[in-house]
């Protein structure tokens, strides 16, 4: 099991372009929000806590709902070893009735998933691939989904970055909703996740601003604006830190909608 990427996204775009990947499977997680999911030529209407998942080279797209002000999911796309593939198999017969209705603790093991995924240590990766593996036999064998442990300090932290992705990072607030002295929660956070907090919670706004570039047309001073940037240059002087290219040749390189 490879993990391609994992992120958490939460915006307000109505539609993102139909695409298909040529190797990787891909789960969505719906968080918040009602809509559709047309998987090729199915469509199937998703609300909060829906899973759903594509297959290699199956077309797909979310379409928000009309009363939905802003649609909230994690995706993780994923690449399986030849010996998974029977797994995988009966993973797609999971889903042939369409999307799952999922729980709180679906919820906990994607946010998990994406927390580690996305880690700057290389043994939280690894065991990302683990859990994933374990979540599709839990799905494939029916059994109830159970979360790993995780410190609730570091799941708690991470649940209020994503909530305030569209904010800049106010660190006092934080640890005033925690309830825990700044030192003592800098220095766990890092041990849990490898970086700062204040980093961890820029590379949110990051892969948010990535999938908003390969997946609609919202223009960067917009994406900039909703991320809350102080302006265009200093979120494309930001951008090209983490992804190596400013998010115009980002986009140029791997948006779909003008494919």
């Amino acid at each position: 099991m490879r993990i391609s990427e994992s992120g958490f996204i939460s915006t307000a775009a109505g539609r993102f372009g139909a695409h298909a990947h040529s190797d990787e499977h891909e789960f969505h997680f719906i968080v918040d929000g009602t809509g559709d999911f047309r998987n090729q030529k199915k469509r199937h209407p998703v609300t909060t806590r829906a899973l759903v998942y594509s297959r290699p080279h199956e077309e797909h797209e979310f379409v928000r709902g009309g009363n939905c002000r802003k649609l909230s999911f994690y995706f993780i796309r994923f690449m399986p070893s030849a010996a998974e593939m029977k797994t995988m198999s009966l993973l797609q017969k999971c889903f042939m009735a369409g999307p799952l209705d999922g729980n709180d603790e679906m919820q906990a093991v994607f946010a998990s998933l994406e927390r580690k995924t996305n880690s700057a240590n290389v043994h939280f990766k690894d065991s990302a691939a683990h859990q994933l593996m374990a979540f599709i036999c839990e799905l494939v064998g029916g059994g109830a989904v159970t979360p790993s442990a995780e410190n609730r300090y570091v799941r708690d932290a991470v649940a209020y970055m994503r909530r305030t992705l569209n904010t800049t990072f106010d660190f006092p607030a934080l640890v005033k909703e925690l309830g825990i002295t700044a030192s003592y929660f800098d220095r766990l956070f890092k041990q849990h996740t490898g970086m700062p907090p204040r980093r961890y919670f820029l590379g949110l706004k990051m892969n948010t601003a990535k999938f908003l570039l390969r997946e609609t047309d919202t223009p960067v001073y917009r994406i900039a604006d909703d991320l809350s940037f102080s302006d265009e240059f200093h979120f494309s002087r930001m951008f090209k830190q983490f992804a190596g290219v400013p998010p115009k040749i980002y986009r140029d390189r791997f948006g779909r909608r003008g494919a």
